[in-house]
């Protein structure tokens, strides 16, 4: 019902009420937290601003990146490996790796030009990430022997790609985080409205960003991981070891 209404009177972004002001107010915030999550280019668009006095202060972005060193595990057999690549019985060594990011957002109000209202504003955008390599090594291979080494020697090419995959996109995210920080527009709620909805509201978008890059990232990645795992590949691997 409400986003009938809302598509009906919205004319290019301006919501036109036609019934008593109390009325429009409670619908224009309803229609403000009921409303599907847009992309960041869209945030400009979809959250009122029109009412909202200017910010009280600069925006505030910092991006941070940990790359850390590959951490090795030689105490899982090889069955559990090869149930974690699939079931692959060719598999007896598989690296796991991932970019976390963990995000800090700050929030300032201010009063709206309209009674009753006020305005919220995102004043700051604190973004943590930190690369995750784990490298598993069947424990029937254990260190010292040829197999082993074979193995690491193979899971760090696989590293390798990963650790250049993100190097490449670090910028880019970087840039796509900024850009969706500096789109988000206040907001205009009801002074005594639950502020928190609108809060997580807007960190949500941001980390959809961030989403969206690491899994345009994972794909890059996955090709050229896969071509070091192919069975010309593992035939090539076994035959410098005697003894697996």
């Amino acid at each position: 019902m409400l986003r009938a209404i809302y598509r009906h009177y919205r004319i290019w972004g301006v919501l036109i009420m036609k019934s008593s002001t109390t009325f429009g107010l409670i619908l224009l915030t309803l229609i403000t937290l009921l409303s599907p999550i847009a992309p960041p280019e869209a945030v400009a668009q979809s959250l009122p601003n029109a009412n909202c006095p200017p910010a009280p202060g600069p925006l505030t972005f910092a991006f941070t990146y940990t790359e850390v060193d590959p951490i090795f595990n030689n105490t899982k057999p090889r069955s559990w490996i090869t149930r974690q690549a699939g079931g692959n019985p060719k598999t007896r060594a598989q690296t796991k790796y991932a970019i976390n990011t963990k995000i800090k957002t700050d929030f300032r109000s201010l009063k709206a030009r309209r009674p009753g209202m006020r305005c919220v504003y995102l004043s700051g955008f604190r973004v943590r990430a930190k690369n995750s390599l784990h490298v598993y090594i069947g424990r029937e291979f254990q260190p010292g022997s040829c197999a082993y080494k074979k193995l690491r020697e193979h899971e760090t090419e696989h590293v390798t790609i990963w650790q250049e995959t993100v190097n490449k996109h670090l910028p880019g995210i970087r840039r796509a985080a900024h850009q969706a920080a500096r789109s988000v527009r206040p907001v205009m709620i009801p002074e005594k409205s639950n502020v928190k909805m609108v809060y997580k509201r807007i960190s949500n978008r941001l980390t959809s960003v961030l989403r969206e890059r690491r899994i345009a990232m994972e794909k890059e990645a996955g090709p050229q991981q896969k071509s070091l795992d192919t069975p010309e590949s593992y035939k090539a691997l076994e035959a410098q070891c005697k003894r697996w």
